[in-house]
C-alpha cells in the first residue's frame, strides 16, 4: 500500500468518495451560512446610523487578534466610531468577561461584538 493511500485510510478516509471529496473539497465561495447573518447586520448598521461606539471584543490567542482585526478593519474602513479590545489574560481571563464588558462599556461602547470568543467561553 503506498503511503498517500495509507496516510488517507488513517484519517478514515477509505472510500473513493471520501477520498475525492478531501482533494476536491467544497469551494469557500460554495458554502452556505449555518446561520441567517441579516438580523446581525441590521443590528450593526442600526447602531452606525446612530453614531454608537462599537466594540469588538475577541480574544488573545492567533486566531482571536486575527478575527478581531478583521471585523475591525472592515467596520473600521467606513466608521471611526469602532474599536478593538483583546482582554488581558491576568486581569480578564479567557473570553467574555464582566470586566472586558465593563472595559468596552467604560470606553463608551453601545454595542460589542465578540468575535472568536469559543465554544466553552462564557
Amino acid at each position: 500500500m503506498d503511503i498517500i493511500k495509507t496516510l488517507l485510510a488513517n484519517r478514515g478516509l477509505k472510500t473513493k468518495k471520501a477520498i475525492e471529496e478531501f482533494w476536491h473539497p467544497t469551494q469557500p465561495e460554495d458554502l452556505k451560512s449555518p446561520f441567517d447573518s441579516k438580523p446581525a447586520i441590521r443590528l450593526i448598521k442600526s447602531h452606525i446610523k446612530k453614531g454608537h461606539k462599537i466594540a469588538i471584543y475577541g480574544d488573545y490567542d492567533v486566531d482571536g487578534i486575527c478575527s478581531t482585526a478583521i471585523l475591525w478593519e472592515t467596520i473600521y474602513s467606513q466608521y471611526k466610531n469602532v474599536f478593538p479590545h483583546i482582554p488581558h489574560r491576568e486581569s480578564e481571563g479567557y473570553g467574555l468577561s464582566i470586566a472586558g464588558i465593563d472595559h468596552c462599556l467604560e470606553q463608551g461602547a453601545k454595542l460589542i461584538i465578540a468575535v472568536d470568543n469559543g465554544i466553552v467561553a462564557h
